[in-house]
């Protein structure tokens, strides 16, 4: 072998490496950071989570003590699933993870419901992260009799939370249910 063609094979070999660590580094740095975004969007989604229990709870009184959709709940659990989009959701609600079994409608669904009964415009807070990833970013709206949970998919374990596992990582469905008191019982 020429020493030439020594020289470039080790030369090839000295960029593969290179290449090697680079694309390396670039991953631990994008791990790194995605933790620390996620970390950091975590009390924005218990928030959200407060937020849509308050329009729930608003609803019920101003109803006259009815639930968001309590009556598609009637023959089996119902949720709305709210992301980024209608296809983001129709993609989510079908997630067995997600599902369990329950019929689903869209986010628009429970704006417009509640932009009725409330007699205002109502626009629900949506998951911070805009960018598709491997995690569930999404909300649920879930009802099944007169017991509904708002659920958020946290990145680290809440108070509320349950650990469950989504594609190659765990997460934490940070859930608040409520029984809602019968139409005409003034306790919420």
């Amino acid at each position: 072998m020429s020493r030439s063609s020594v020289y470039c094979r080790r030369f090839a070999q000295g960029i593969v490496l290179a290449a090697t660590l680079a694309i390396s580094s670039c991953r631990s740095a994008y791990v790194a950071a995605d933790t620390a975004y996620q970390r950091a969007q975590d009390p924005v989604r218990l928030a959200a989570a407060d937020s849509l229990r308050a329009l729930v709870r608003e609803y019920h009184q101003r109803s006259g003590g009815h639930l968001p959709f309590e009556e598609r709940a009637d023959s089996g659990p119902f949720m709305i699933v709210i992301g980024r989009s209608e296809a983001h959701e129709d993609e989510m609600a079908r997630t067995p993870a997600l599902r369990r079994g329950a019929r689903w409608g869209n986010s628009g669904e429970l704006e417009a419901e509640l932009s009725r009964v409330l007699e205002r415009s109502v626009s629900l807070p949506r998951e911070p992260q805009r960018v598709a990833t491997f995690a569930p970013n999404v909300y649920l709206y879930f009802i099944a009799g007169r017991e509904y949970c708002v659920v958020v998919h946290l990145f680290e374990p809440s108070s509320l939370s349950v650990p469950y596992p989504f594609g190659d990582a765990t997460f934490h469905s940070h859930a608040i249910c409520e029984q809602a008191p019968e139409p005409g019982n003034s306790a919420s």
